[in-house]
């Protein structure tokens, strides 16, 4: 089984990290760290995690189509999906944002 790459904890720990201090709404914080959403690709995931992460960029309109455009297309299209979900769908979703890097931290345990 292949392991998670260093890089993948180090990042998802700033995303966690910028997710707890949110300055705006639930939904424009997420908003505001897309590009983590990018560069977090799940092949620096573990095969158990990598399709977590998949889900979870995809809740949030995560496009590698439209990620290849720009970081402000990408930036769109995440608000326009986020604006259409709700607050509490927020939540879960950075819960499981949350878990993930729990679990990732117990793999370099």
């Amino acid at each position: 089984m292949k392991k998670s790459n260093i890089f993948a904890y180090t990042e998802l720990k700033k995303l966690v990290d910028n997710l707890q201090q949110p300055h705006q709404s639930i939904k424009e914080t997420i908003v505001t760290q897309a590009a983590y959403f990018h560069i977090l690709d799940p092949k620096y995931f573990s095969d158990e995690l990598a399709p977590e992460w998949t889900g979870i960029r995809e809740k949030l309109g995560y496009s590698t189509t439209v990620a290849l455009k720009g970081q402000q297309f990408l930036k769109n299209t995440m608000l326009t999906q986020v604006e259409s979900i709700t607050e509490k769908e927020c939540q879960e979703i950075i819960s499981g944002i949350h878990k993930i890097l729990s679990r990732l931290s117990h793999e370099f345990e």
